[in-house]
């Protein structure tokens, strides 16, 4: 059974191998309710952190293939090849396994700004190639994660608490990109950083959502480029 789960994994990027391993977390405000819920328990020992890893594998993949509410705890169970007892052992319920996806999610896309954003050797050595491999590392990350990226979109127009994560998670980003041009400043022909870091992490969110969702495959290097030239002169000093 989970033969079943790798292969439904792999046709949703690959389970998301990275994301699932990664530890480091955005910070969320724990007030709210949805993140009030946590895993149980925390495994230590090999076969629970093994057991634990199947439940959020299946879990990945049915969200991806069947969407979140398309997907129940029993479902996730079989697919994982455990009894429904030892999922709720370590997960309080769905939402705990999908926040906990999502937190990861959330912490591969900022890390992915971070590397980048941090390459002062390669923007000082190519300004152009930087903001290049800036938009590829974003579009890497949301195509490995692309079905569970268009969930997530879907469930934040119903709800309330899903859209606030990803706001915050904007936000982390808009800061991340805020510090990088207040670092830079005297090498901007522009007076408020503010809204140039604003605008400049919306127009790359907006051709990597293009290039991800609508894939026009034969365009997407005459694209990259048209979008670095622009926000090349643009923020030129």
């Amino acid at each position: 059974m989970y033969s079943d789960t790798k292969a439904v994994s792999r046709q949703c990027e690959q389970k998301l191998t990275k994301i699932l391993t990664l530890r480091d977390r955005v910070p969320y405000n724990r007030s709210h309710h949805m993140e009030q819920k946590k895993t149980i328990r925390e495994p230590k020992q090999k076969r629970s952190v093994e057991t634990r890893d199947k439940i959020r594998s299946a879990a990945l993949a049915l969200f991806c293939r069947d969407g979140y509410y398309g997907t129940t705890t029993n479902a996730i169970a079989k697919e994982a090849g455990v009894p429904l007892g030892s999922l709720y052992s370590y997960y309080a319920d769905k939402d705990a396994l999908f926040l906990e996806i999502l937190a990861d999610y959330n912490a591969l896309f900022v890390r992915a700004n971070e590397e980048v954003l941090s390459r002062e050797d390669l923007y000082r050595a190519d300004k152009r190639g930087w903001m290049r491999a800036l938009i590829e590392s974003l579009i890497a990350v949301h195509e490995r994660s692309r079905e569970l990226n268009r969930e997530i979109k879907i469930l934040a127009l119903s709800r309330p608490d899903i859209a606030e994560i990803r706001e915050r998670n904007d936000a982390v980003v808009r800061k991340l990109t805020l510090d990088f041009f207040a670092r830079y400043q005297r090498e901007f022909a522009i007076d408020d950083i503010e809204s140039a870091a604003t605008v400049s992490f919306t127009f790359i969110s907006a051709v990597v959502d293009y290039l991800v969702f609508e894939r026009p495959e034969a365009d997407r290097k005459r694209i990259i480029d048209a979008a670095v030239e622009g926000l090349y002169r643009a923020l030129k000093a």
